[in-house]
C-alpha cells in the first residue's frame, strides 16, 4: 500500500517515477476492464453482452485518450473527437456538471451510423472535473424505415438523429428526452435496457479512476499521465522508426455503394518521413448516393486502428500513439462526407481502408504483415415471434478467415483489426432470441488461399426461418478478395443466398428487406484468407495435415498444391 505523508489530494510532485506510472497505467486498464464488465451484466441486447459490439474509453480534460475496453477498438479512436464536439456545445453553459449524461448518435459526430449510440459522462473528483467516459453501444433499432438499411440516400433515412443532448442533468434524467428517444425506436425496452446499461457502466469506470486519483493525488495522477501518454508516442515512433522512408501505395476498390454494383477505385499512400507517417486518401471517390459514406471522424478512427495493430505489441492504445500521425483527406469524397450524405454503411468501407493500409505498410516491411482478411457479412432479421410481440437481432458474420503471414498459416475464425473485440454470436443465443434454427455451420474445404502459408477457411453457415422474417444483409468482398503476398493466392469471396421452400434464390450483396418465408434459408458462405509465399513451397506433410482436418478435400489439394501429388494423397 503506497503511504504519503500528507494529504495526496494536495500534493504537487514534480516528477513521477516510472514505477508509479505503470500503476496508474495498469488501475486506467483496470478501471476499463471494470467499465466492460458492467456493461456485459447489464446490457439487454445480445449484439452488446454477447457479441460485444461496444466500446468505451477514458479521456482527461484535454480529450486525450487515456485507456479503452477490450472490444471493438475502431469506436474508440473517433470518441474523442465526438467528445471534444459536445462539450463544446455547453461551454457557455459552463460545460458539463456533475450528474450529467450526454447521448450522440450523429454519424457526424461518432463516426459511424445512427445505430451506434454513444454516452458521454463527466467525472469528478471532490467536485473538481478530471476526465470524461464514453461508451458507444450498437442498438437494435433507432427509427430508421427498417431495423437496418443498406440503401438509404440521406442521413434522415437512417434513424433518429441524436446531436449530443443531456439526458440527465445533475443526475436528474429529462423525463421528455427520454420518452422521446423511445418514440423512436421500435424495441424501447431493449433500447431502455442498453443505454441504461452504458451509463451505468460509465459511471462504474469513473468511480475506479476517482479511486486511482484519491489514491495517489490528482497532481501525480496528471503527471503520470503525460509519462504514460509521452512513453506511447515513443513507442510508436521507435515502430515507425524501423520502416524505410517513402512513400507506399496500394490500390483499394469499394464495390458496391448500397445502391448500385459500382468498382470503386482509389489509390491510397503512405508517406513514412523522420516525424512520423501520414495516411494520404486524397485520391478516394467522391461522396456516393449510397450509404457507403464515412465522416471524417469514423476515417480517423479506421487509421489509427490499423496503425495500432501495427505499433502496439503490449498494453493498450492511448492518446500518445497518435501523436505521429498524420491524416489527408479531400473533401466531399467518401471518406470526408458532409451531412446529410448516407452513412448506414459507413464501418464496411473503413473495414476496406484498413486493409489497404495494411497492404501499404507491406510494401515497407513485408516481413511483418500479413496477407488481407477477408471481410465482411452481416445479416440483420427481424419480424413478429408468434405472440403479436415485435423483435429484430443484428447478427455480425465479420471476415472470419484471417490471411497467413511469414509466421506461419491464417488461423480463423477471427474478426477484423477494427472489429478484434467483437465475438461472433453463439449459435445457441441466436437460436434462444431469434426463431431461427441454425442447421449447419462448419469451416469450407478448399475456401482458403493457398501458399507455402495458407489462409484461414471460411465458413458455410445455413440458418432455417421458423417463421416468417425480414432481412437486410450486407456482403463485402463478394468480387474483390482480399490481397496475397508473396506468391500467395486469394481465397474465395463473400457470398449469400437466400433459399426459400419453393427453391427460388436469391444472391443479395447489399439489400434492405428481404423476406424470408416460413421453412426458407439464409445460407452464408464466408470468404477464405488469401496465402502468403508461393504454394509450391508448401510441405506435402502440411498439405496432408490440412486434408485430415477437412480444409482441404483431395480435388482441392491436387488443384492448389500440384507439387504434392508425387506424394500419397488421400482419395
Amino acid at each position: 500500500m503506497t503511504t504519503f505523508e500528507t494529504d495526496p489530494a494536495t500534493q504537487s510532485p514534480t516528477h513521477v517515477d516510472p514505477v508509479t506510472a505503470s500503476i496508474i497505467r495498469h488501475g486506467l486498464d483496470a478501471a476499463a476492464d471494470q467499465m466492460l464488465v458492467a456493461l456485459q451484466r447489464s446490457a439487454f441486447s445480445p449484439i452488446i453482452y454477447e457479441i460485444l459490439d461496444a466500446a468505451g474509453a477514458f479521456y482527461d480534460t484535454q480529450f486525450r485518450m487515456l485507456s479503452q475496453m477490450q472490444a471493438l477498438p475502431m469506436f474508440t479512436g473517433s470518441l474523442g473527437l465526438c467528445l471534444e464536439k459536445c462539450v463544446e456545445r455547453y461551454a457557455e453553459d459552463g460545460g458539463l456538471k456533475e450528474g450529467d449524461v450526454v447521448v450522440v448518435n450523429d454519424p457526424y459526430f461518432t463516426g459511424t451510423h445512427q445505430w451506434d449510440v454513444a454516452v458521454l459522462v463527466p467525472g469528478f473528483h471532490r467536485g473538481e472535473l478530471f476526465g470524461y467516459a464514453a461508451l458507444k453501444a450498437h442498438q437494435l433499432d433507432v427509427g430508421a424505415k427498417a431495423p437496418f438499411v443498406s440503401d438509404s440516400t440521406d442521413v434522415f433515412q437512417e434513424g433518429i438523429i441524436l446531436p449530443g443532448v443531456k439526458l440527465y442533468r445533475g443526475g436528474v434524467r429529462d423525463e421528455d428526452m427520454y420518452r422521446l428517444i423511445l418514440a423512436n425506436t421500435r424495441l424501447p425496452e431493449s433500447a431502455a435496457g442498453d443505454l441504461s446499461a452504458q451509463i451505468g457502466a460509465c459511471r462504474t469506470g469513473l468511480v475506479a479512476v476517482a479511486a486511482l486519483i484519491e489514491r495517489y493525488g490528482r497532481a501525480r495522477f496528471d503527471a503520470a499521465v503525460d509519462v504514460i501518454l509521452d512513453a506511447s508516442e515513443a513507442k510508436m515512433r521507435a515502430a515507425l522508426a524501423e520502416l524505410p522512408a517513402g512513400r507506399y501505395t496500394s490500390t483499394v476498390v469499394h464495390e458496391h455503394n448500397g445502391l448500385d454494383m459500382v468498382m470503386l477505385p482509389y489509390e491510397l499512400a503512405i508517406e513514412v518521413a523522420d516525424d512520423g507517417i501520414t495516411v494520404d486518401l486524397t485520391d478516394a471517390p467522391d461522396v456516393q448516393p449510397g450509404p457507403v459514406n464515412g465522416p471524417y471522424v469514423g476515417v480517423v478512427s479506421a487509421v489509427r486502428c490499423a496503425l495500432m495493430a501495427f505499433a502496439i505489441d503490449d498494453g493498450r492504445a492511448n492518446e500518445g500513439y497518435f501523436r505521429p500521425v498524420t491524416i489527408k483527406t479531400r473533401p466531399g469524397s467518401m471518406f470526408h462526407a458532409e451531412k446529410p450524405a448516407p452513412c448506414a454503411l459507413a464501418s464496411w468501407p473503413l473495414y476496406i481502408l484498413i486493409e489497404g493500409i495494411n497492404e501499404a505498410l507491406a510494401h515497407a516491411a513485408p516481413e511483418k504483415m500479413p496477407a488481407g482478411f477477408d471481410m465482411c457479412v452481416s445479416v440483420i432479421c427481424w419480424g413478429e415471434d408468434g405472440k403479436a410481440r415485435f423483435w429484430a437481432d443484428s447478427y455480425n458474420v465479420v471476415g472470419g478467415a484471417p490471411g497467413s503471414a511469414v509466421s506461419g498459416d491464417g488461423r480463423g475464425p477471427l474478426m477484423p483489426v477494427a472489429c478484434s473485440g467483437l465475438l461472433g454470436i453463439s449459435w445457441e443465443v441466436w437460436e434462444a432470441k431469434t426463431p431461427m434454427l441454425i442447421e449447419s455451420a462448419d469451416f469450407a474445404p478448399d475456401s482458403a488461399g493457398a501458399g507455402a502459408h495458407r489462409g484461414s477457411p471460411g465458413l458455410d453457415i445455413t440458418a432455417m426461418a421458423l417463421l416468417p422474417l425480414d432481412a437486410t444483409v450486407i456482403v463485402e468482398r463478394s468480387q474483390v478478395p482480399a490481397f496475397a503476398l508473396d506468391g500467395g493466392t486469394t481465397g474465395r469471396t463473400n457470398r449469400v443466398e437466400i433459399v426459400q421452400p419453393d427453391g427460388s434464390r436469391l444472391n443479395p450483396i447489399k439489400e434492405t428487406g428481404i423476406r424470408v418465408d416460413q421453412g426458407g434459408r439464409i445460407v452464408v458462405h464466408t470468404g477464405g484468407g488469401p496465402g502468403h509465399g508461393a504454394p509450391e513451397r508448401r510441405s506435402p506433410e502440411a498439405v496432408r495435415s490440412d486434408l485430415l482436418a477437412g480444409y482441404l478435400t483431395a480435388e482441392g489439394a491436387r488443384r492448389q498444391y500440384p507439387h504434392v501429388l508425387g506424394e500419397e494423397v488421400p482419395a
